[in-house]
This record gives C-alpha cells, sequence and structure tokens, in this order.
C-alpha cells in the first residue's frame, strides 16, 4: 500500500490509476513503471540523482514535476550482485552459433559415416 501522491489517500502499490482522484500513478498504463511526482512547487530534478551527475536526458529537465526515471539522492542504491564469470569455451559457444552448428552437422555425418562402414 502507498500514498497517492495527489489526494494523498491509501491505495493499492500497483494501481495504475488513482481511484480518488484519477491520478495517473503508472507511466504508460503499465504497472511495473513509477511514474514520479512532483510535491509542491520544487521540480523532481533538483533531488534526482541524474540531474547532479549530468546525466539526464529527459527533454523537460530541469523542471520536470513527473518522471519515469527519478532518483532520490537522499535514497541508497540498491546493492548490486556482481555477475560470475562466464567460462572462456562457454562464452565463445554463446558468441558463434553457426559454427557450433557446424561442428555439430560434421560430427554427426562422422559418427555415421562409422557406423554404417560396420
Amino acid at each position: 500500500m502507498r500514498y497517492c501522491p495527489r489526494c494523498h489517500q491509501l491505495i493499492r502499490a500497483k494501481e495504475v490509476q488513482c481511484s480518488h482522484c484519477g491520478a495517473t500513478l503508472k507511466a504508460f498504463g503499465h504497472e511495473g513503471i513509477d511514474l514520479f511526482h512532483a510535491i509542491g512547487d520544487t521540480p523532481l530534478c533538483e533531488t534526482c540523482t541524474y540531474h547532479l551527475d549530468n546525466t539526464c536526458t529527459y527533454t523537460k529537465r530541469p523542471t520536470a514535476r513527473e518522471c519515469t526515471l527519478y532518483r532520490d539522492i537522499h535514497q541508497p542504491l540498491p546493492p548490486t550482485r556482481p555477475k560470475a564469470p562466464v567460462p572462456f569455451s562457454l562464452a565463445w559457444f554463446r558468441q558463434n552459433p553457426g559454427w557450433v552448428a557446424i561442428g555439430a552437422l560434421i560430427l554427426l555425418s562422422l559418427l555415421l559415416a562409422l557406423w554404417q562402414r560396420r
């Protein structure tokens, strides 16, 4: 449960639109894309990480009142898991599926030729 940024009524977290005031809570009508709203007269950009490190590409910057990419500078970043290294052979097979298929066909034809010889 969370509160609507416009009317401050309690609503379900996956609601796309507030049932009380009709405010849009999710971007593009998709429940997985949060739409952040500015509170008061201060635009979101003043407290956004992307604005402060100059990586924001939003066209309404620096006066955006609504944004889907907003990240509050006061909130800690979530921890990230390091990716496990992929062994060289497995990485090569993933990058060259055509060669793998040709090699498999050659191997299969050799096995069939040897089996027919007996």
